[in-house]
């Protein structure tokens, strides 16, 4: 074996600490919310014992409701703590510059307009099925509770709008918005997307 011709050489490359350090607390802060949000009784998705590693959302969809179900995507015209510089201003590498909701109705229209909007738009797939009330551009729980309040039960009201969805990131969590969300569960399945 041939030995170290520098002292430099003969040391082992140190791993980037902070990395394994950051995405353990990642892991731990994904598995503390999810806790959280089950014991308030939101559904939490597991994995199935089958052939795939995961579990299709449209798999779990078809064992809760006995008929078609449609997301439909709405932009309520929240923000991002990484837009607006309370973190950032350049968004995250992932998110596209409308929030990745390209298939949201036009934010100008109010809740109901969407709704009606994006059911127009589906209609051709999903016949006389139903729909979740996808709130997706952006982060949906960083703003004011009264104005959450106000849009997720606006899109909840229609009979064939069968539950919420609402994509929103962990650290815009706080206990009284996990309140709120709890409290429209009860009316309707509500899901959080991080």
């Amino acid at each position: 074996a041939r030995l170290p011709t520098s002292k430099n050489e003969s040391k082992a490359p140190k791993r980037n600490r902070f990395m394994y350090d950051s995405i353990f607390i990642l892991i731990f802060q994904l598995e503390r919310i999810a806790k959280l949000l089950h014991s308030c009784g939101f559904i939490i998705f597991a994995l199935m014992e089958n052939s795939k590693p995961y579990r299709e959302f449209g798999d779990f969809l078809r064992e809760v409701f006995p008929y078609k179900v449609q997301k439909i995507s709405i932009n309520a015209g929240f923000t991002c703590p990484n837009r607006d510089g309370a973190i950032g201003t350049r968004g995250c590498i992932f998110c596209a510059g409308d929030g990745s909701g390209a298939f949201a109705a036009d934010r100008a229209l109010d809740i109901p307009e969407q709704i009606e909007a994006a059911k127009a738009r589906v209609a051709g797939k999903n016949g006389s099925g139903k729909y979740i009330a996808y709130f997706q551009n952006f982060t949906n729980t960083y703003g004011s509770l009264a104005r959450m309040e106000q849009l997720f039960t606006q899109a909840l009201a229609p009979e064939d709008v069968v539950a919420l969805s609402v994509a929103t990131r962990p650290d815009c969590l706080p206990d009284a918005v996990i309140a709120l969300l709890q409290r429209l569960n009860t009316e309707k399945p509500v899901w959080v997307e991080l």
